[in-house]
């Protein structure tokens, strides 16, 4: 939950800076492109959707280190490039973010024996969950990618709590996210009100 409140502000909060840079508009995607381009010299995994990683992932072939960086390239990547879409990196980061907790886990206390295929596939769900607000969603999902039903009560605590930390601590989901910064708040499907004073940093 609390990685998912970071991606949200990460995302809208590079939006804004993006915005207030005294630069034509045409200069401004091709400097972000830079950006990724350079971090794309040194991780070349975070180029894409990102599937080989997670592939990876749930294969149990990443080190701690591995997963570490790989988690903070695609995030840098991901705010740099605002159009992509959320639910990519969001699949990514939660399998590297899971596979590097059980890892470290299994660093510091050995006689764990977590499986970091396991909490990959649980932070899929969770960072999917936190971003979307769509609990069930992402358990679903997670169950799908599985097919298997072991997996389907971590995912559902993983997920119902990154949702409620998300909901707690910031409120609203990515796309929620998006409007609020154009003026309209949702009131989860039963009235849609258009602020007339909203202010970003209210949000942010």
């Amino acid at each position: 939950g609390l990685v998912a409140i970071a991606f949200t502000k990460g995302i809208y909060a590079t939006d804004g800076a993006f915005r207030r840079l005294p630069l034509p508009a045409w200069l401004k995607p091709a400097l972000g492109g830079l950006g990724l381009g350079v971090l794309a010299v040194f991780f070349p995994y975070v180029l894409g959707v990102g599937y080989e990683t997670i592939n990876i992932s749930l294969a149990g072939k990443l080190t701690l280190a591995a997963a570490a960086f790989l988690l903070a390239a695609k995030y840098l990547a991901t705010v740099l490039c605002l159009g992509s879409g959320i639910m990519g990196p969001s699949l990514f980061m939660g399998a590297t973010l899971g596979t590097s907790l059980a890892l470290a886990a299994n660093y510091f206390f050995p006689g764990l024996h977590l499986r970091p295929t396991d909490y990959a596939l649980v932070g899929m769900g969770a960072l999917v969950s936190g971003t979307t607000l769509g609990p069930i969603t992402a358990t679903v999902l997670i169950f799908e990618l599985s097919n298997s039903h072991e997996i389907i009560v971590p995912a559902m605590v993983s997920c119902i709590a990154s949702f409620q930390v998300v909901k707690f601590l910031f409120g609203s989901s990515t796309y929620e996210t998006k409007l609020l910064y154009r003026g309209v708040k949702i009131f989860r499907g039963k009235e849609v009100r258009v602020l007339q004073s909203m202010q970003v940093k209210d949000y942010i």
